[in-house]
């Protein structure tokens, strides 16, 4: 498959979350003006035919599909107030009974306009996912789609200035530009409108001017309370207006969890972080993009409100001259080096030629074996390398025979790389990747490309002082303790996937946050992902059995903590005991007990240990059964099911444990 088809998935599925500082690897003006600021607009569609309000128990709890998509849509605008306070998210019904949009259409109501998400607008959200009282009944005629996404659209044209919080200001073209535009279509009616072939075609027109506009239509289709309407066919009319994902469709019903999922996936906006050029050899470049594949979560830092208002207060910093008292600017302010009693003034542009090594991209330097790297030289996130045909023509074809060549030798690239502009030089590895995967989109698919890993210098790696030493009389396990240890092991390990597990911490942050924000009484209860599968530990008990039996370890030591130390006597009471002592002299004093002067000595005491009929049958033979103690021997005859009385000796036990051991061997 050729890398150019696989750049929109790669988008798709990389979760891009850089800073301010990451960005502008040797762009022009125009190109990190593009990259620097990409808000998100989403605008759910909802289909309120009657279909959509019967319950369905393809779908959490019983739910009918309008309180699905309608508790989706609430947890959407959740994550956009964790995520990104600058995206914008809207609600528009139709096909229902009430009207509510400035183009006058019927059946159209916008519930929530675009808008920075809010606790309002999630709370009047959250009164919609119970439909004993419905507010919004279906109506008696079907809205065209062409409607819906002519009112869509002029949502778009008036989208409100990023940098505006009350939205008083008129937008520019070049602030709308700004948003990634979306629309997400939840309907369950695989053929709208067929009865208006004209309709049709209207809404056909209609969503092709959309996307040529740079505004993208998903669509969500969900299960149909019919029995003959088990599949969405969206070959009847939805292939002619959107682009489909087969992927998307292999199910005929989305369930919450689904549906959740998939709009969680599709929320991450779709940005470059950056490109560069890549010197092979000689005057040979090709173009590169980056991609952040993941990155670390950390929880927002505070911001100061003023109380009066509640918005966001500004820093801004002045530098006060101390000799004359006059606010500097920045060109006033300078660098300089004290040479004798005079200062070297050196300017801003003395500075970056200082600091000027190359030209930013990245240069070939040279090949390694792909074991000479190792797992603890990876000391940050790595990046994603995929070839840029629009800055060059021919990357791909390169991209492709070196991935190629580099996976049949087993080699890494060795590369210098320069960031930007006064960025500190690195050196990399270029690890290859094939294309691994059938189906685009799944999260099994990985497209081909380069993962950067940024080599360490020397003093970024600890140097261990003292190291672990290993007892070099240990003897080599025997066939059955590697084949008990393999199977431990193997029972023990799962498959690692981050996005299964999530902070604990940001998760209750959070969650503590949301009920300040809508007034709710309790958070929402956490699941820690990190505690441990008690249920699935209880099923690898037997697992654990054999492993304490092959290598004994029933004998563990257990530290108890001596009697506590005598508290010492004053003078006073010494001498009174003896008066007293003297005085009674012929009377019988008991003695007082020893206690040890130090109260951190410990005893150990042996806790009882299972042992296996081999173990024990090598014993009797080799009459060491003599050796155990009376509790052993008590837990041994208890495994066993063997009756004995309390009253018996340690003979008696040996005796029933080994006529046991005899019959049944």
């Amino acid at each position: 498959m050729d890398f150019d088809e696989n750049i929109a998935e790669l988008e798709k599925n990389t979760q891009l979350h850089g800073s301010q500082d990451e960005i502008g690897f040797g762009l022009n003006s125009q190109e990190l003006r593009e990259l620097e600021h990409k808000s998100d607009a989403v605008i759910f569609a909802i289909d309120c035919r009657s279909s959509m309000f019967v319950p369905n128990d393809y779908n959490d709890s019983g739910l009918c599909n309008f309180s699905t998509v309608i508790k989706a849509a609430t947890g959407f605008l959740k994550s956009k107030i964790v995520s990104s306070n600058s995206d914008q998210t809207g609600i528009i019904l139709y096909n229902c009974s009430k009207s509510l949009n400035s183009m006058n259409f019927e059946s159209v109501y916008v519930l929530n306009a675009l808008d920075r998400p809010n606790a309002e607008n999630i709370k009047s959200l959250e009164s919609l996912i119970d439909t004993e009282n419905i507010r919004f009944s279906p109506s008696d005629e079907e809205t065209h789609l062409s409607e819906l996404l002519w009112t869509c659209d002029e949502q778009f044209t008036t989208l409100k200035e990023i940098g505006s919080p009350d939205g008083n200001s008129q937008p520019t073209q070049t602030e709308i530009s700004s948003y990634s535009k979306r629309i997400f279509l939840f309907t369950n009616e695989e053929n709208p409108m067929s009865n208006s072939p004209r309709g049709q075609e209207e809404s056909i027109e209609r969503a092709q001017k959309l996307v040529g506009n740079g505004i993208e239509i998903e669509l969500f289709p969900m299960s149909h309370p019919q029995e003959d309407k088990t599949k969405f066919d969206v070959d009847i009319f939805f292939s002619n207006i959107l682009k489909i994902d087969d992927n998307d469709f292999e199910s005929a019903y989305l369930r919450i969890q689904d549906l959740s999922k998939r709009i969680r996936l599709k929320e991450f906006k779709k940005r470059v972080l950056g490109k560069c050029m890549f010197s092979v050899a000689g005057s040979m470049n090709v173009g590169l993009k980056f991609y952040t594949l993941t990155k670390k979560t950390t929880k927002p830092s505070a911001k100061f409100i003023k109380k009066a208002t509640g918005k966001e207060l500004k820093s801004l910093t002045r530098y006060i001259c101390k000799e004359s008292g006059n606010t500097l600017y920045r060109s006033q302010i300078g660098t300089h080096y004290p040479l004798k009693n005079k200062k070297v003034i050196i300017t801003e542009k003395d500075m970056k030629k200082i600091k000027h090594f190359e030209e930013p991209g990245m240069k070939l330097i040279g090949f390694k074996s792909r074991y000479s790297i190792h797992i603890y030289q990876n000391v940050r996130p790595p990046y994603f390398i995929y070839p840029d045909e629009n800055t060059i023509k021919g990357s791909s074809q390169m991209f492709h025979a070196m991935i190629e060549s580099l996976v049949k030798k087993d080699k890494v690239a060795y590369v210098r790389f320069i960031p930007r502009e006064g960025a500190m030089v690195r050196f990399c590895y270029l690890i290859p990747q094939k294309e691994q995967g059938v189906k685009e989109g799944s999260e099994e698919y990985l497209p081909p490309g380069f993962h950067l890993i940024f080599a360490p210098y020397a003093e970024d790696i600890r140097e261990i002082e003292n190291e672990l030493s290993h007892d070099q009389n240990l003897k080599e396990p025997c066939k059955s303790e590697t084949k008990i240890a393999k199977i431990f092991v193997k029972n023990m390990t799962i498959d690692f996937n981050s996005r299964n597990f999530e902070n604990p911490s940001i998760q209750k942050f959070y969650s503590g946050l949301q009920s300040i924000a809508l007034d709710q009484k309790d958070p929402e209860q956490i699941q820690d992902s990190l505690e441990p599968d008690q249920e699935g530990m209880k099923a690898m008990e037997q697992v654990f059995q054999n492993m304490k039996e092959e290598f004994e370890l029933g004998k563990i030591q257990k530290k108890v903590p001596a009697a506590p130390k005598a508290k010492r006597k004053r003078k006073d009471d010494i001498d009174a005991d003896t008066n007293k002592s003297d005085n009674n002299s012929d009377v019988d004093q008991p003695q007082q007990k020893k206690v040890k002067k130090s109260d951190k000595e410990y005893r150990t005491i042996e806790v009882p240990k299972v042992y296996t009929d081999k173990q024990l049958s090598d014993m009797i033979k080799k009459n060491e059964m003599i050796d155990l103690s009376v509790m052993i021997l008590r837990q041994a005859c208890d495994q066993r099911h063997i009756s004995y009385k309390k009253k018996d000796t340690k003979r008696a036990l040996i005796k029933a444990l080994t006529k046991f051991i005899k019959d049944t061997s």
